[in-house]
């Protein structure tokens, strides 16, 4: 249900980069996560980065999610101030939707990196990040806005949160993306049963006021060219020379590898 991005490989990127978004990211306490599938098996064996998201202010303070250049190797990593960077470098070669996410938090002094709802990796964060995202490097399906190292396939359901989400709370979010959801979308502070849609992000049972991502592009409408930012922190973007097409989760958009593009 829903939409998807279909990025040809070539120069398909969406720009995220908004004041607004600059303003709530938060590089001390966040998440960012998101649905990709490969176009082919081939890209996991063609030798080039291909990156899912890309956030940075500097080259030393950046967070990003991205196919490696060895064979069937993903990339995560999260560095701060110029420090040692966070890394890990699971295996991978599936032609289905994965979900990918990696949270920090300077508070608890961890990064911690997940495939598919699991911990694959906790770290030990050993500096802290400074300075705004750039408008050049806030990047979904791309290195930057060049562009560069793109993504060849579908990316979907792309969250920032600006706090660390829990291991539970990244379970519900790969559970409620890979299956039909029959009950309630979450719950409230109470932890009653609630379809409000300003619970939705709630894991089931949790027990307190609801905190939604700071962006969160579902790419689910049916026309050209608006495409909404859920999350509300920027205004609506546009879509140009993009066509509908079926999604991992509703439809996605479809670029057409030379003017195809959304701006928010």
């Amino acid at each position: 249900y829903g939409s998807s991005l279909y990025m040809d490989g070539t120069a398909d990127y969406v720009n995220a980069y908004s004041a607004a978004l600059a303003s709530a990211f938060n590089g001390t306490e966040g998440t960012l996560m998101a649905w990709a599938k490969v176009s082919d098996a081939s890209i996991w064996t063609d030798g080039n980065y291909h990156h899912i998201l890309k956030f940075n202010s500097t080259d030393g303070n950046q967070v990003s999610l991205r196919k490696d250049q060895p064979d069937n190797q993903l990339q995560y990593q999260y560095r701060a101030n110029g420090g040692t960077p966070s890394c890990s470098y699971p295996s991978i070669s599936t032609t289905d939707w994965f979900q990918v996410a990696i949270t920090w938090s300077d508070t608890d002094n961890e990064v911690r990196h997940y495939i598919n709802g699991v911990n694959i990796l906790t770290d030990t964060m050993t500096d802290t990040w400074s300075g705004a995202i750039n408008s050049a490097r806030s990047v979904i399906g791309s290195y930057d806005t060049s562009p560069s190292s793109v993504w060849s396939g579908w990316i979907d359901e792309v969250k920032i949160y600006n706090f660390a989400l829990t291991s539970d709370q990244v379970k519900v979010e790969y559970n409620q993306g890979s299956t039909n959801v029959f009950g309630s979308t979450g719950t409230d502070s109470s932890g009653n049963p609630t379809w409000s849609s300003a619970n939705e992000y709630c894991p089931p049972g949790q027990g307190s006021a609801c905190t939604p991502p700071v962006f969160h592009a579902s790419l689910d409408e049916n026309s050209n060219p608006s495409i909404a930012n859920i999350a509300g922190t920027t205004t609506n973007g546009s879509a140009t020379n993009s066509t509908r097409t079926p999604g991992k989760i509703g439809t996605a958009l479809h670029f057409n590898g030379t003017s195809s593009r959304v701006e928010f």
